[in-house]
């Protein structure tokens, strides 16, 4: 019986005007018949696979096929397969250009640029070489607006302008649907956490795009029979668009065609934080009985360092107009090197032009860290987010503790309503118990930012010392 093995003879990555050349290598006697099919249905009959000056519609799925026919007239097939994922630059269009604005017109240059391969996910507008307008991590990003509300000289040409676009390494992923995965190329190891609506698993990928070989991965799904999958869907497009952020967990691909959809994302080694705090709290007891000061210091330091990388994410969040309603350290995960990065999107909301978000469907609520709005009107607001932030530096600085301890979810709503806030924890230092007290202020607009929080916090770490316990 035939043997085949596909082998690319290019070696390097595909461009659009490029050749491009694979083998086909078969292990036969008597000989085979080879055949290659061609994404778009086509064949040719040869060992070697040609493609001159390729273009973007050659991207797909090739396959070599062999087949032997024995002297007794019966036959045999064997396949292999390569997939071709074709670079081609995008095109910019500057409207506008060539034009004179009179000094103190107002006119918007509009600036667009096509869909290219890699995607682009970063746009700067410069005028005179310095950046005027840039737009970060928005893979589906097709043009931004520049007003001259004031020209610096009697006459600034369009010309003057540039627009630049930034692909770096995000990639459109091959096939019809961007960041689809092979479900084939997964190996589900064990299970990471389990929960009433979704299962998260540690497993092992095969070539994702731009790695080779195997990748440790988290593969995130929803329990069979329950109406989570919207949510997921929600979640997945969510991160298509944030996976380059430092302190947001990095989508790897999914595979959303068929049942059960897989959210595939970087595998966290140290687990989300709210366990990790829950460890930590056995070990710092013990060192502050032993008066072992000076490591129980460097703990405080690194809880402050936890702190800043969730709001520096949050900051990222409040920037886009996105309302994550999940914020809480079970939502936090960590990696080897103690660097925290928010997940638990399925309940995020885009809200535009500082619109409230009111929500739609009851469910269960995470009302112990819920803005006291969220609780009685079901209003959502970058604000709420920031409600909540204070509630989860509350579990940072006691190690994992369930907010408003001893308190039924009934007696936490009542509470809130009279006044009520969560007293200072233990060996907290009262700069940081203020920041809380500010984030849960009656009035959200009496909040302070995420972008003040993570400036304010680093500021803190800084100038933290021991004897401010």
């Amino acid at each position: 019986s035939p043997s085949v093995t596909v082998t690319d003879k290019t070696g390097f990555i595909v461009v659009e005007g490029n050749s491009y050349y694979a083998l086909c290598e078969v292990d036969s006697n008597p000989d085979s018949v080879i055949t290659w099919l061609h994404p778009d249905g086509s064949t040719t009959n040869d060992h070697q696979l040609e493609i001159e000056h390729i273009n973007r519609n050659d991207t797909g799925t090739y396959t070599c096929i062999a087949e032997t026919t024995f002297w007794d007239g019966s036959s045999a097939t064997d396949r292999g397969t390569m997939d071709l994922n074709v670079e081609y630059s995008v095109i910019v269009t500057l409207i506008g250009s060539e034009k004179e604005v009179d000094e103190s017109a107002t006119v918007i240059v509009t600036c667009t640029v096509s869909c290219g391969n890699p995607k682009p996910f970063r746009l700067e507008l410069t005028l005179d070489d310095e950046v005027v307008v840039h737009v970060t991590n928005e893979l589906g990003i097709t043009h931004l607006e520049y007003t001259i509300l004031e020209s610096t000289a009697e006459d600034t040409e369009y010309q003057d302008l540039g627009l630049t676009p930034f692909t770096e390494h995000v990639y459109m992923k091959y096939g019809e649907f961007p960041w689809e995965f092979p479900r084939d190329n997964i190996c589900i190891k064990y299970t990471i956490s389990d929960n009433v609506f979704r299962t998260v698993l540690k497993s092992d990928a095969w070539n994702l795009p731009g790695r080779k070989g195997n990748t440790v991965v988290a593969v995130k799904m929803p329990k069979a029979g329950c109406t989570d999958r919207e949510d997921m869907m929600k979640e997945i497009n969510l991160l298509k668009n944030m996976s380059s952020h430092p302190n947001i967990i990095s989508l790897l691909g999914c595979c959303t065609i068929s049942d059960p959809i897989y959210m595939i994302t970087e595998f966290m080694e140290s687990g989300d934080l709210l366990n990790y705090l829950r460890h930590q709290h056995s070990r710092t007891d013990n060192m502050y009985a032993n008066r072992q000061e000076t490591t129980y210091t460097s703990i405080q330091h690194d809880l402050f360092a936890l702190a800043e990388h969730i709001s520096n994410a949050m900051a990222y969040l409040e920037e886009k107009g996105c309302v994550h309603r999940q914020l809480a350290a079970r939502n936090i995960l960590l990696n080897e090197d103690k660097i925290c990065k928010l997940s638990g999107f399925g309940m995020s909301s885009a809200v535009l032009d500082n619109q409230q978000h009111k929500r739609k469907n009851k469910g269960l609520l995470p009302i112990r860290w819920m803005a006291i709005e969220s609780i009685f009107d079901g209003v959502y607001t970058s604000k709420t987010d920031v409600w909540s932030y204070g509630v989860l530096l509350w579990e940072i600085f006691t190690f994992g503790t369930v907010p408003y301890t001893n308190m039924t979810v009934p007696e936490v709503i009542e509470s809130l309503q009279s006044g009520y806030r969560m007293c200072r924890p233990d060996k907290c230092v009262p700069e940081l118990y203020s920041v809380m007290e500010q984030c849960w202020a009656n009035n959200p607009i009496q909040r302070p930012s995420f972008q003040w929080l993570t400036a304010h916090l680093e500021t803190m770490a800084v100038n933290y010392k021991p004897s401010t316990l």
